[in-house]
């Protein structure tokens, strides 16, 4: 069997972080904040792998979605049960350095996929003080691979037999820019963006997120 999983970070205030409401001019958006999640500490800067870690993601009242914690220390791992719908992680309040983000990587599998079963990932990288000018979208961070001949035309994830799979992802942008980021949000499930999702089967597993700065 051959899944697939469909990734590409979207680096703005997505609707997903940020709402609007109407201005002191007619027409005029205003932003609502978006909720707060406290920082915790981790072993490695913008690495989140243990369960104390991986329990900011989850245990913070600003994600969304069937969403749980299992295991422990290092074994520990997120499960979206794709069954009961999308999910949406919310991730701490980022701190000197790992506010300054240039790409980013995540582990993790799908167990019990069906055949046609396609899963969107969408990171959304939250600026400091946004302005309406980042409601609307932003760079994208495309899954990378070895080379161009091996790059599909969308980006596509192997997860046959719920391998564990370590995705790249970077924005393509030469120079590679460094986004100033006050937190991520991960959409999961099986739509894009402001698309009704679809049904999808199984579990998706993830074991460790990391936030990659300029080196």
């Amino acid at each position: 069997m051959r899944t697939t999983i469909l990734l590409a970070a979207l680096v703005s205030a997505g609707a997903a972080n940020i709402g609007c409401t109407a201005g002191t001019l007619p027409g005029a958006p205003s932003l609502i904040p978006p909720p707060s999640v406290a920082a915790v500490p981790t072993l490695a800067p913008g690495v989140w792998d243990t369960r104390t870690e991986l329990a900011a993601w989850v245990d913070n009242g600003a994600t969304t979605g069937p969403v749980s914690l299992i295991g422990d220390g290092a074994d520990a791992v997120i499960r979206i049960d794709f069954s009961a719908g999308e999910a949406l992680l919310h991730g701490p309040t980022l701190a000197s350095p790992t506010r300054r983000v240039v790409s980013a990587r995540l582990r993790c599998r799908w167990i019990g996929a069906a055949k046609h079963d396609l899963v969107f990932v969408t990171m959304s990288l939250r600026p400091p003080n946004p302005s309406a000018s980042h409601f609307f979208g932003g760079p994208i961070l495309r899954p990378t691979y070895p080379s161009e001949n091996q790059r599909p035309q969308l980006p596509l994830i192997d997860t046959s037999a719920g391998n564990w799979v370590d995705q790249d992802m970077a924005s393509g942008v030469p120079g590679l820019p460094v986004y100033e980021t006050e937190f991520v949000t991960i959409l999961i499930g099986g739509g894009t963006p402001n698309v009704a999702p679809a049904a999808i089967h199984g579990v998706m597993e993830i074991d460790r997120i990391q936030l990659i700065g300029p080196q």
